[in-house]
């Protein structure tokens, strides 16, 4: 067997019988009243881990990610209602994780990752499921973002200066999701503008950029101004053309039809352009990653 979906209410006591399955490879487990991590599996064989239901406590997240050394998709719902005690022993290596997605069902603290490596990661999405959890952010995110090639952040009250820290560390990123949850986008948007100099753009791969923004939108200039230097790059210029763009501006219904005139001659010349006003017919990668615990 290669492939386990364990789906249950509850538990009650600690199930071992899948300790025998070495050749078990993708595991999906959605428990919805009990501890996930009283099911016990070959955790050294796993490539893709999905876990699900009510989540797992960080700590038990952690111990379970310390003994998937094979791991190369990671998608965990991480349960914490105080601030996580930061983690101690030593540093471990998840050396082959490419995809990881983490959710923070309660109080988040960037201590989760902690003492983390992983030098193949690729795909970065992290994010919360419930809209009115307060975030701390009480240091940088420690990971190696050097190879990013896929970052999403989803409510995730970080500031300017943070952001703008790690997406200058990333400079392999292609593809950028962010929720600006009360953070105005306008620095960023200024920092994204290409100026069509010699001097260092940010994220100068960057093909496809989702934002959502719930902060209060006063002009379209930034985005307009940020999406078209972007697009109409020289064609040998360092910095790749940007393709696709998707913006949400919930409650700003205003914008979008101001915004849709200043692309109408991009979009006829290629760029692909979404822009909404309400979730319907609006995709943000965290949530649309998140549909499913079936193991792929």
């Amino acid at each position: 067997m290669q492939n386990l979906h364990v789906r249950a209410e509850s538990l009650h006591c600690p199930i071992r019988s899948f300790d025998s399955l070495p050749s078990l490879r993708r595991a999906a487990i959605n428990v919805f009243n009990d501890d996930p991590a009283l099911i016990s599996l070959p955790w050294g064989s796993l490539t893709n881990l999905d876990i699900g239901g009510i989540g797992v406590e960080a700590e038990k997240g952690r111990d379970i990610l310390r003994r998937c050394t094979n791991l190369k998709d990671a998608k965990l719902l991480i349960r914490t209602r105080r601030p996580i005690i930061p983690p101690a022993g030593p540093k471990f290596t998840l050396p082959l994780l490419k995809r990881f997605i983490v959710f923070f069902d309660g109080q988040y603290d960037t201590s989760f990752f902690l003492n983390i490596d992983l030098p193949s990661l690729s795909h970065f999405q992290i994010g919360t499921e419930l809209a009115e959890v307060e975030w701390l952010y009480n240091s940088p995110i420690s990971l190696d973002f050097h190879r990013l090639q896929s970052l999403t952040l989803a409510r995730v009250d970080i500031s300017m200066d943070a952001l703008l820290t790690i997406l200058r560390a990333s400079p392999s990123i292609r593809h950028l999701a962010l929720n600006f949850y009360r953070t105005d986008a306008t620095t960023f948007l200024s920092k994204l503008q290409y100026d069509g100099n010699s001097s260092p753009a940010l994220l100068p791969h960057l093909e496809s950029l989702v934002i959502y923004t719930e902060h209060l939108v006063l002009s379209e200039k930034p985005y307009v101004d940020a999406i078209l230097s972007r697009w109409r790059v020289p064609r040998k210029s360092p910095v790749a053309r940007l393709q696709k763009v998707s913006l949400l501006f919930l409650d700003f219904g205003w914008i979008k039809a101001s915004l849709l005139s200043k692309f109408v001659q991009p979009q006829a010349e290629g760029l692909d352009v979404t822009i909404e006003e309400s979730f319907i017919g609006f995709e943000f990668p965290l949530y649309a990653a998140w549909d499913s615990f079936s193991p792929k």
